[in-house]
């Protein structure tokens, strides 16, 4: 019995030392990307926390609507994030209304966007990124 017990013990061990790193990572390795069409833009996004990320903007609306939740899998699920450089060198926006539950804007996400007038930012905003609104002419 002993014998079978430190068997499956050095089993155990050489199985768990040729898993993958990424398997242990909290979230690393569960990350899902997809994107969703809205009236105006395609949302690219990734899996962040309890809620996606926004990573890509592809859009050419001078008015901007980031939208509080995206569908993923027929679920809606939260923005709680905008990625870093979203709307970087995106020079035909001129204002961004961000819906509430958005907890954190990323770095350089707005980098460049000599438009940019006007950003509504919701009471949920916590985090705004290094350089979030850097070279921004106005």
């Amino acid at each position: 019995m002993k014998n079978r017990v430190i068997c499956m013990l050095l089993t155990l061990c050489v199985l768990l030392s040729v898993m993958p790193l990424a398997a242990f990572a909290t979230g690393e390795g569960n990350a899902r990307a997809g994107a969703q069409t809205t009236d105006d833009a395609v949302w690219k996004y990734e899996t962040y926390g309890t809620g996606v990320q926004l990573v890509e903007y592809l859009g050419t609306a001078a008015d901007v609507f980031v939208p509080s939740s995206v569908k993923v899998d027929g679920n809606d699920v939260k923005v709680v994030k905008l990625g870093d450089g979203i709307f970087e060198n995106k020079d035909a926006i001129t204002s961004v209304t961000l819906a509430d539950g958005i907890a954190e804007i990323g770095k350089r996400a707005f980098y460049d966007c000599d438009a940019l007038t006007c950003v509504l930012i919701p009471e949920s905003l916590i985090t705004i990124g290094e350089n979030a609104f850097a070279s921004c002419d106005t």
